[in-house]
This record gives C-alpha cells, sequence and structure tokens, in this order.
C-alpha cells in the first residue's frame, strides 16, 4: 500500500531497491491510495502489478531540488555574508550568497543524471519505450485513470482487487492473512539487507 507524495531521491531509490528484492522472491501488487507521486510512483516501480484508485494523484516523474537566498534582503538591512570555500562549486546553493551560472549548470547535471534514472526505472520496469516515457515524464501528476492510460499504472481498483489478482496469478488465496505493519517494527529487518 503506497500513500506518499514522494520525497528524497536517495530514500525512494532505497526503498525501490529494497522492493525489487524481495520481488525476486515473492509476487508483488501495489495498491496506491490518495497519493502515490514522484518517489510514491518510484517506490510502486518493481511491483508486479500495480493498481490505483480512478482518484488517485500519481506520476510527477522528475527531479526537483529547492533553495533560497536572502541576499537581496540582507543588503535592505545592511547584513553582509562572508563564505569563504575551497572552490566556487563547492556548496554551490547558499541563502547567503547568488548563483552563479557554473554552479547552476553544475547542479542541473546532477538533477538531470537523478532524472535519468527514474525515466529509465520507469522504462525498465513498465515495458515502454524510453522515448514514450519522455513524452509525459515532464512532472505533471496523473489519476489513477490517466495512469492506466499511460501504461504507469495497471488496473483501477482497490485493496480486494490485489488479493483477486494474487489469488489468479500466483495461487495465493484467502488462506493468507494481510496485515498491516510499521515502518518500526520492521526497521531491523530493513537493517540486514
Amino acid at each position: 500500500s503506497v500513500n506518499s507524495p514522494g520525497g528524497g531521491s536517495t530514500a525512494s531509490e532505497m526503498i525501490y531497491h529494497i522492493i525489487s528484492d524481495i520481488r525476486k522472491k515473492k509476487p508483488v501488487v501495489v495498491v496506491m491510495g490518495t497519493l502515490a507521486a514522484s518517489g510514491g510512483y518510484l517506490i510502486s516501480l518493481p511491483a508486479h502489478h500495480i493498481i490505483a484508485h480512478e482518484s488517485t494523484i500519481t506520476g510527477s516523474i522528475g527531479v526537483l531540488m529547492r533553495s533560497f537566498e536572502v541576499t537581496n534582503l540582507a543588503e535592505k538591512i545592511g547584513l553582509t555574508f562572508n563564505n569563504f570555500k575551497s572552490n566556487e562549486l563547492k556548496a554551490p546553493i547558499s541563502y547567503s550568497e547568488k548563483i552563479t551560472p557554473q554552479a547552476k549548470e553544475s547542479l542541473m547535471e546532477v538533477i538531470h543524471d537523478n532524472y535519468n534514472f527514474f525515466v529509465d526505472k520507469v522504462a525498465e520496469n513498465r515495458k515502454i519505450n524510453r522515448e514514450k516515457i519522455l513524452e509525459i515524464a515532464d512532472g505533471r501528476i496523473y489519476t489513477g485513470r490517466q495512469a492506466v492510460k499511460l501504461g504507469l499504472v495497471d488496473q483501477i481498483g482497490t485493496l480486494q482487487d490485489a488479493r483477486e489478482w494474487l489469488k489468479d496469478k500466483h495461487n495465493i488465496g484467502d488462506k493468507y492473512k494481510i496485515r498491516q505493519v510499521s515502518l518500526k517494527e520492521e526497521l531491523p529487518y530493513f537493517e540486514k539487507i
């Protein structure tokens, strides 16, 4: 069950790899909740089958880095920042200095590399041509209905549909109970991986 607006690239990637490892041994079906966007979509990708509600918000395939700077405000109130660093590209974004064109270019290279990782994982897991993914991976969000039409999600449904999929495709019947677990309870498992 995924209900996440996303988050840090590395945290999402780590969960993606954990689910990829689990999928090698067990069938994995994802049921998306209200949100499964950006990192929430990335962690859904390794599933054998992805189910969304019609109104689920998903997609948002892209990478975002935010920063702020207050140099104009500081100047107005007579505040001066002094930054000492070994190179212009060390700590390129800071509230205390304007970003330079070289620093912006360097950061955009990192963002594009992370973006390419994301696009590659969508193409690989959804079996969709990378060029097609690039047409729809512009950061926009999609409803579950739109995502099904685009091939980002397999079907519209619920947890019951996930149970039916497991029963039909993997002969996993009603004898198996579904239990909710929290990450805190399962933390030792994650540390072992």
